[in-house]
């Protein structure tokens, strides 16, 4: 009997633990589109493929791209792409990092 109330008494002590493992964060990239001159590229599609995530550049050139936490691997790497009719395509390799940006 009183290894059924031990036992139970564990039981109980278990089920309402509070988790120990840390809630994943999200992870940001952001950044700046120029062109030749150094002048903001504004409108410019900001992609990420293997994720099928985007946005688009603010009129001074900026973009912030939040990945969700669900869908982030630390030191994942994935190519950034960034394209606009009129102008060539650019991608660069990053490395994500949950709560970094």
């Amino acid at each position: 009997m009183r290894k059924i109330r031990w036992l139970l008494g564990v039981m109980l002590a278990v089920a309402f633990a509070p988790g120990t493992l840390p809630a994943q964060e999200p992870a940001v990239i952001t950044g700046r589109v120029t062109n030749a001159a150094g002048a903001p590229e504004a409108s410019v599609a900001i992609r990420i493929d293997a994720l099928t995530i985007g946005t688009t550049t603010a009129a001074d050139g900026t973009y912030r791209l939040p990945i969700p936490a669900s869908r982030v691997r630390a030191g994942q790497q994935v190519r950034v792409t960034a394209s606009r009719v009129g102008l060539a395509s650019q991608s660069r390799t990053v490395t994500l990092n949950p709560g970094a940006s």
